[in-house]
């Protein structure tokens, strides 16, 4: 079994390879791992859409999102107070909000016709967890035409949609996310 690292140390078990940046690591005989930050997918086989949004939150790049998401996509989230639309502004996003995990690991995966349902457990805000379930939809072209991203528990939810809020700054309009106390 192998995982593409991000970056530090953390042990875990019955998951496979899914992150493709950074670098590749072999999974010790203790199933511990030489570094953290990782993106992680259960043995399940992967489906195209599920393997490009992990491979873009495994890059935290901009440009990885786009290359999944269809122009017009729709982006809701519990962390937004409305949807997102278009693939400019939804990759601007989901490019921040992949950067303020310190790790993701995807635990499920489920697949009904265009969706594909993608369980998964976080870190963020020194080590502070979160979870929740990710729906993507495909479109005629392929590409992620609708994403339902749903975080819990409500109080780093709270807390990731302000951290988003001031890392788009300029980019996306505050309304979009929540304003604080």
């Amino acid at each position: 079994m192998q995982v593409a690292a991000i970056g530090g140390v953390s042990t875990w078990s019955g998951l496979a390879t899914v992150a493709y940046a950074g670098e590749v690591k072999e999974e010790t005989e203790d199933r511990s791992w030489s570094t953290m930050n990782e993106v992680k997918m259960p043995n399940s086989p992967v489906n195209s859409t599920a393997r490009g949004w992990t491979k873009a939150f495994a890059e935290k790049s901009t440009k990885s999102f786009a290359e999944v998401l269809a122009e017009d996509v729709i982006l809701e989230a519990s962390v937004l107070a409305r949807p997102i639309v278009g693939r400019s502004r939804a990759r601007d996003v989901l490019g921040a909000a992949s950067k303020i995990y310190e790790a993701l690991t995807f635990t499920h995966q489920a697949e009904r016709g265009e969706r594909t349902y993608l369980e998964w457990e976080a870190k963020a805000f020194g080590d502070q967890s979160i979870a929740g379930v990710t729906v993507l939809t495909k479109g005629a072209e392929g590409q992620i035409a609708r994403i339902a991203i749903h975080h819990r528990p409500l109080g780093p939810a709270l807390r990731f949609s302000a951290e988003l809020r001031e890392r788009l700054q300029g980019t996306i309009e505050p309304g979009y996310f929540f304003i604080g106390n």
